[in-house]
């Protein structure tokens, strides 16, 4: 949100964050803005603080109860995944090739499960 806001004209721009909070959560984040000015590390950061949520549903932060991986740690299989399912989908978008008849069995039985949110 402070992308837009901090830095858009041409003159040097400042930021100053006061808080009358001294949690140690308050101290983080403050350090974590004052550290950086690169807008993915610092929302980076701040998903590590306060939790990615939930992905499927209506949480929007907190402990996510993904079983799957950890998104911190498997960041990069992830993105490998999300990178070879968009390859699918541009070939086939609602899974119809015979050769994705497991893998549409396989998310309709989440989806029932409740595990994800949408239908295909």
């Amino acid at each position: 949100q402070l992308r837009g806001r901090v830095g858009r004209g041409k003159y040097q721009s400042y930021c100053i964050f006061m808080s009358g909070s001294k949690t140690k959560e308050t101290k983080e984040r403050l350090e974590i803005l004052n550290c950086s000015n690169d807008g993915f590390y610092i929302a980076n950061e701040d998903l590590k603080l306060r939790g990615p949520g939930d992905l499927f549903g209506i949480r929007q932060s907190g402990i996510l109860d993904f079983r799957l991986a950890d998104v911190f740690q498997d960041a990069k299989v992830l993105q490998r995944a999300n990178e070879a399912a968009g390859k699918i989908l541009s070939r086939d978008p609602s899974l119809s090739l015979p050769e994705h008849k497991k893998l549409k069995e396989q998310i309709s039985l989440h989806i029932s499960n409740g595990m994800l949110g949408t239908t295909l």
